[in-house]
């Protein structure tokens, strides 16, 4: 059980960790667009004060982004040397979904970013796969030489998954016509008591999420794999530009879980006394729902242009189809 507990905080935190990552990156590129009034224009050919500007944000958040991470996460960590540790399947691999969502997400800021500077196609794509690749194993390295983590190789394997993504739509068609997305909504846990394996305690399945996640909604939100919902969503017209589909019109594939209350199992330890809930069933969830592409929705306002950019990593909510072998099909009026 202490194992589980591990992995447990591994998860946790390393959401957190690409959560702020996630977040500087979004300041980056809108520092970018902020400092010229052409906003996402491209140069082109090398803009060397936009690449001194693009180098001071990038290089500033990266250094921040590092020394949070350290301080947050491992300065009170025991030091080893570097190892791997196996977390496959932990949280029904939703955490993985998400390192790829990630990757891809930051290959495009990035890609936008060296486009924007006036490097080439070519370069500005090794540009963005090497920064993502950077953003990330930066992570998962702190985590090599953590005695309570360890490097992940599915992690990495993810976030591969994700900057190819990126770069082969990139290099194929000259657009992302695929784009990993998420969602995440408010949960609410049952507050009827539950004894421990001896009765001499009890706690609540909202107590429980209180300690995995957070008691603020925001924490939740970030936290909770049973909120989270990952999409692949392809944009419909792209792929047949003589169809009359709206150009801003996707169709989103999803996958979520739900009855998660550890990384393995329901399971669990408090004083030195067990908790179950294994009565409830793990289980995943799929979704089949419209979505909305933003960066298809045309404006001459680069402020407008940035918040799209920055919109199209959410699934927009809105109807659709989820399955799971629980509860079999079902209609959702907001499939989120």
């Amino acid at each position: 059980m202490e194992y589980i507990n591990i992995c447990q905080n591994r998860v946790i935190s390393a959401l957190w960790r690409c959560f702020h990552l996630f977040v500087l990156a979004l300041l980056s590129a809108l520092n970018l667009n902020a400092v010229y009034s052409q906003g996402l224009s491209q140069a082109d050919t090398l803009n060397k004060k936009r690449a001194k500007t693009a180098i001071v944000v990038g290089a500033s958040a990266y250094a921040l982004a590092s020394a949070w991470m350290y301080t947050s996460w491992y300065a009170d960590s025991k030091r080893t040397n570097m190892h791997s540790f196996n977390d496959w399947n932990e949280w029904r691999n939703l955490d993985k979904y998400g390192h790829a969502t990630t990757s891809q997400y930051q290959s495009y800021l990035a890609y936008r970013g060296a486009r924007w500077i006036g490097y080439d196609e070519k370069r500005s794509l090794l540009i963005a796969s090497g920064t993502a690749m950077l953003l990330q194993s930066t992570v998962e390295i702190m985590d090599g030489f953590s005695a309570e983590w360890g490097f992940s190789w599915s992690d990495m394997g993810f976030n591969v998954a994700g900057i190819s993504l990126f770069a082969f739509q990139q290099a194929q068609w000259g657009e992302q016509r695929i784009r990993l997305k998420m969602s995440t909504q408010i949960k609410e846990y049952s507050n009827s008591p539950i004894s421990s394996a001896t009765g001499a305690m009890t706690t609540t399945l909202n107590g429980r999420a209180d300690d995995l996640f957070g008691k603020p909604f925001y924490e939740r939100l970030l936290k909770d794999y049973n909120q989270q919902t990952y999409w692949l969503s392809f944009n419909l017209h792209a792929f047949n530009r003589q169809s009359k589909v709206p150009a801003w019109l996707n169709v989103a594939i999803g996958v979520g879980a739900n009855n998660m209350f550890g990384g393995f199992s329901n399971s669990w330890y408090e004083e030195n006394d067990e908790y179950s809930v294994d009565h409830l069933i793990r289980h995943t969830q799929y979704y089949l729902a419209p979505d909305v592409d933003w960066t298809q929705i045309k404006t001459e306002s680069w402020f407008i242009k940035s918040l799209f950019d920055l919109m199209s990593v959410i699934k927009f909510p809105l109807p659709g189809l989820r399955y799971d072998s629980q509860s079999g099909m079902k209609w959702l009026w907001i499939a989120y």
